[in-house]
């Protein structure tokens, strides 16, 4: 079920979005539930696999065509879902708990909420870019045999990278043009 907003109120519950959902708007914390997944479940467990995976890759340089690629997109993935995490820590540290009853009289969220969210969702997305990129330079074959199933899933790799890409912008796009609305 999608939150459906029309001219800055939620459809749901005739609310004023961000925070003037009603108590039984099913809305009401979607975004902050899905940041808190986001930072607290997938960046950390996408930080520990890529991290196993660096341990794959230090010992058999032989066995990969970009070693140094690899390494380093995939040590900047890390970086960036660990600072994911963070960002998510401080988010959460700085959102304002308002009882639903009284959620109407908060009228803006506070600037450093918004500030971590943004952080947060940007390093999140960057992160995943760079892991598919470093997972595509993983994978990319180094010799003759099975190059075509190689190259495929290489090449697989790089496209859900793009895709992603497309995504993070149309994404921010609309979520300008929603903000652009509300003023």
């Amino acid at each position: 079920m999608a939150a459906m907003f029309e001219e800055g109120r939620c459809v749901a519950c005739d609310g004023i979005v961000p925070n003037g959902h009603q108590p039984d708007c099913p809305y009401r914390k979607a975004a902050a539930d899905a940041m808190d997944s986001a930072t607290g479940i997938a960046a950390p467990l996408l930080a520990g696999f890529t991290i196993t995976l660096i341990g794959l890759v230090v010992p058999n340089p032989q066995h990969l065509r970009w070693t140094g690629w690899s390494l380093l997109l995939l040590t900047v993935s890390v970086l960036m879902f660990i600072t994911c995490v963070q960002a998510g820590f401080w988010a959460r540290r700085s959102r304002p708990e308002v009882d639903p009853l009284y959620s109407r009289s908060v009228p803006e969220l506070d600037a450093s909420y918004v500030l971590w969210t943004r952080v947060a969702r940007e390093t999140y997305d960057v992160a995943i870019v760079l892991l598919l990129c470093g997972l595509g330079t993983v994978v990319a074959p180094t010799d003759r045999h099975d190059r075509f199933q190689s190259w495929t899933a290489a090449g697989l790799c790089l496209a859900a990278a793009v895709a992603e890409v497309v995504w993070h912008f149309a994404g921010s796009r609309s979520r300008r043009i929603r903000t652009a609305r509300r003023r």
